[in-house]
């Protein structure tokens, strides 16, 4: 009961209290705004909210203009630095003049419509892209305009509209060999400028937004402990006073002296907990920047609710305990023993993240029942499910017990019965041999 009473008490302040106050933040689809989340308009910042609104722009009214506005002299350069023109795609010569000219082998149309380019650069930056030599090439104006935005191997391997019997690589000629270096080259060269730029971008993200999870949750889980102890302390002086302090010989002036007599116990308590404070600040870093990395690697595959951020948040908690507990357990504790701990450290962990799932139920029916009264209504909810939560907990901590998956506490029964054995048998070998010696 002792043990429920802290857990009641832990779980109300800590995930439902403080959680929710240090994380009120928390949005759908974690901090950092990935290419997933990105295409269904689910941004982490203003910034990449803009971006988005452009992409979209740029889907439904393309702008060709700054991606050739160029090509006039770029074309005039080669014509004149070069003594022979060549088709990039066929391989043939080609004439200095109109019927020439230059191909985005990866269109620019692909390319700014692209999400990803549209989240990981600027305009000028897609421009530059496209526009590189590694995605340029000569080739005949009749093939450019027959490709036009279209895929290069895709089109490619498209019936012709003029001649349906042949594809279009059959139609103008083009050589396997030549189109797919250039096709690699281009795709290449894209995808390495994409990737690079998309570490530019997100790796700071990652780390200033993991460097903000780190403050906040050391400090929820540090405050949590001052907090968690303060309260159990006062709820123990509270009850001693109700069991002794109320008798027919109270004195009244004897008041004030009782009260800071308690009040220094209970400061006493609570800053006794100074070391496990710093623990507790250095595992809730931790597990905060963890957890932030975490939500961004599972973001990039599936969005996540902002409810779904605070489990991974608690989970990745206990989950860190639980590993630390494995990997370094206290002094004395055998790996079997640290094995057993650790699993009640996942299974409080499940209870908690649990909890999460309880508290979005429990908040819509309560807000059903008290329209309008959205403080009174979360101060309920995190007093009702921190309780339901704590008391699971330790339900959970009990049945991993009783279960015993390890056998230690079998072998810890059979240690105690052993102990209790020999201490009898030492005391009726002493009283025997007391006995003996009196008889003779």
């Amino acid at each position: 009961m002792s043990e429920c009473k802290d857990k009641v008490i832990s779980s109300i302040l800590v995930p439902f209290g403080l959680g929710k106050i240090v994380f009120q933040g928390d949005k759908d689809g974690g901090n950092v705004t990935t290419t997933n989340n990105f295409e269904k308009g689910i941004v982490a910042t203003k910034a990449d909210g803009k971006k988005y609104d452009e992409w979209l722009n740029n889907v439904s009214h393309f702008d060709r203009k700054p991606y050739e506005q160029d090509f006039p002299d770029k074309r005039k350069n080669i014509f004149q630095s070069s003594d022979k023109v060549t088709d990039g795609y066929t391989g043939k010569e080609l004439p200095k003049d109109g019927r020439t000219h230059l191909d985005h082998i990866t269109s620019a149309n692909e390319i700014d419509t692209d999400p990803r380019a549209n989240l990981f650069q600027a305009k000028d930056k897609r421009v530059t892209m496209a526009n590189s030599d590694k995605n340029l090439t000569m080739t005949d104006s009749s093939l450019n305009m027959s490709k036009k935005d279209s895929d290069l191997n895709t089109w490619a391997n498209k019936p012709s509209s003029d001649d349906p019997s042949k594809t279009n690589r059959e139609k103008y000629g083009i050589d396997k060999k030549l189109m797919k270096e250039k096709y690699e080259q281009s795709k290449s060269h894209i995808s390495k400028t994409l990737a690079y730029d998309q570490f530019k971008k997100q790796v700071p993200e990652v780390l200033i937004t993991g460097a903000s999870e780190v403050a906040k949750m050391g400090l929820q889980q540090s405050v949590g402990i001052l907090l968690s102890e303060f309260f159990s302390s006062v709820f123990d002086e509270v009850k001693d006073v109700y069991k002794h302090s109320f008798r027919a010989d109270f004195k009244v002036e004897g008041f004030f002296a009782i009260l800071g007599a308690r009040l220094k116990r209970i400061a006493e308590k609570v800053t006794s907990k100074w070391k496990d404070v710093l623990t507790a600040f250095k595992d809730g870093a931790i597990s905060g920047f963890l957890s932030n990395l975490a939500t961004t690697i599972i973001n990039m595959f599936v969005t996540t609710a902002k409810r779904v951020v605070r489990m991974i948040r608690e989970g990745f908690f206990f989950l860190l305990k639980a590993i630390k507990m494995l990997i370094f357990p206290p002094k004395g504790m055998t790996f079997k023993q640290a094995a057993h701990e650790a699993t009640k450290l996942i299974g409080a962990g499940l209870a908690i993240t649990g909890g999460i799932l309880l508290e979005e139920v429990v908040e819509k029916w309560i807000s059903a029942m008290l329209p309008g009264m959205g403080f009174l209504v979360g101060t309920i909810v995190a007093i009702v499910v921190g309780a339901v939560t704590g008391i699971a907990t330790t339900l959970t901590v009990y049945a991993i017990d009783k279960i015993d998956l390890f056998g230690v506490k079998a072998e810890e029964k059979a240690k105690f019965v052993m102990n209790t054995l020999s201490d009898r048998f030492e005391s009726s070998y002493a009283n025997c041999e007391k006995l003996i010696q009196e008889i003779l």
